[in-house]
């Protein structure tokens, strides 16, 4: 038997006509639980709809295509390493060099890079779920609308967020990955970016790979995804992530 793969989905806001359709269709067709393909279709973020060998899931794909609903099918692989927590950069004119003790990582112009910004407090989730209450009290349900990305960003900005960043190569296979925490790395090495704020010193940095990197993709949605794995553990006040937050 092959490996089970996982087919995501980017999520759709609205519930269309169309998605109505689909939902039946994939309740019909593929025997899915109408309530699980709705939590999963509907929304903000990406989404696990299906697990299955990946024979069956591409079944699925094509019939997400005749809906324009973006999707993937991926194996998951376990990570070989896990990022490397940096203490401070430096900047040059050809690259951004990472350094955590001896080690370093260097980001060349021109690298393929995605960053997550992981707000690990429930800042986002919380925000969003007060935005639909009041919007719809106010609008109804069918006018209610979920955070936009720069929200999600600037929320989860100020809650002192981890920045992860992997590194790949043109095959898309990972180099190298770091992490830096908001607040605990020194920002000397930005030069004249730094500024006196937590969160301006990590927007600072987002805006310095984003120029030196040539494909550079940001996530800043999966607190309110549902990955396999990825559920989030809600940090009380004034706690420190550990191992299973950062996971």
């Amino acid at each position: 038997m092959s490996q089970p793969a996982l087919l995501i989905v980017k999520k759709t806001a609205e519930g269309s006509d169309d998605i109505q359709d689909l939902l039946k269709v994939l309740t019909v067709k593929f025997k899915m639980d109408a309530y699980h393909g709705r939590q999963r279709l509907l929304g903000q973020g990406i989404s696990c709809l299906a697990q299955a060998p990946k024979e069956k899931l591409e079944k699925i794909a094509a019939l997400l295509d005749q809906y324009g609903v973006e999707h993937s099918i991926i194996v998951p692989t376990p990570p070989r390493f896990a990022p490397t927590r940096v203490r401070n950069l430096e900047v040059s004119e050809d690259a951004l060099t990472f350094f955590a003790g001896e080690k370093k990582i260097v980001l060349e112009r021109g690298a393929r890079v995605i960053a997550i910004l992981a707000d690990l407090t429930g800042a986002v989730i919380e925000r969003n779920i007060k935005r639909l209450l009041v919007q719809n009290a106010y609008r109804g349900a069918a006018a209610a609308s979920q955070l936009e990305d720069d929200e999600i960003y600037k929320t989860a900005l100020q809650s002192k967020p981890p920045l992860d960043l992997y590194l790949l190569d043109e095959n898309d296979a990972l180099q190298g990955a770091v992490r830096i925490f908001a607040g605990r790395f020194d920002p000397q090495g930005l030069g004249e970016h730094k500024t006196y704020s937590v969160a301006g010193n990590i927007d600072a940095l987002i805006g310095l790979v984003r120029d030196y990197a040539g494909t550079f993709t940001l996530r800043t949605d999966f607190g309110l995804a549902n990955l396999p794995g990825c559920k989030l553990h809600k940090l009380e006040p004034d706690q420190v992530p550990d191992k299973q937050h950062l996971a």
